[in-house]
C-alpha cells in the first residue's frame, strides 16, 4: 500500500515539475503568467524628440519578460522611452523633460528590479 502511495506521490510531482518547466521555457524565468508579458507602446519612437538620456544598472533581470517589464515601469510615463538590455542588464531611459534618476528607480522599484 504504501509503495502504490510513494509511486503517486512521485508521479505528481513529475508531471508537476514538467508543467512548471513547459511554462517557464513558454514565459521567461518569472513568467508566472500562462502568457508572456505585454509590451507598453509608446507612441513617439523617434529618438531625437527625446533630449535627455540616463543610464540604470538592473539587479535581477534575468529574462525578456524582466527586461519588457523594466521597459514598462518607464514607458508608462508621459514623455519617457526605455530601451532594456538583458545582455547587459541596464536600461536607458530617453526622456523630453529632465530626468529625476530617484523617480526613475522608484519606478522601476515598483516593479521589482533594483537600478542604479
Amino acid at each position: 500500500m504504501s509503495t502504490i502511495l510513494i509511486a503517486a506521490l512521485i508521479t505528481l510531482a513529475v508531471i508537476f515539475g514538467l508543467r512548471q518547466t513547459k511554462r517557464k521555457m513558454r514565459t521567461g524565468c518569472c513568467g508566472g503568467a500562462s502568457e508572456p508579458v505585454k509590451r507598453i507602446k509608446v507612441k513617439d519612437k523617434e529618438k531625437q524628440n527625446y533630449p535627455y538620456e540616463e543610464s540604470f544598472r538592473i539587479a535581477d533581470m534575468h529574462c525578456k519578460n524582466c527586461e519588457i517589464r523594466v521597459e514598462n515601469a518607464v514607458n508608462a510615463h508621459d514623455g519617457f522611452f526605455a530601451k532594456a538590455k538583458l545582455a547587459d542588464k541596464q536600461v536607458t531611459v530617453l526622456a523630453k523633460q529632465p530626468i529625476d534618476r530617484i523617480k526613475v528607480q522608484q519606478w522601476i522599484s515598483k516593479a521589482g528590479y533594483s537600478a542604479y
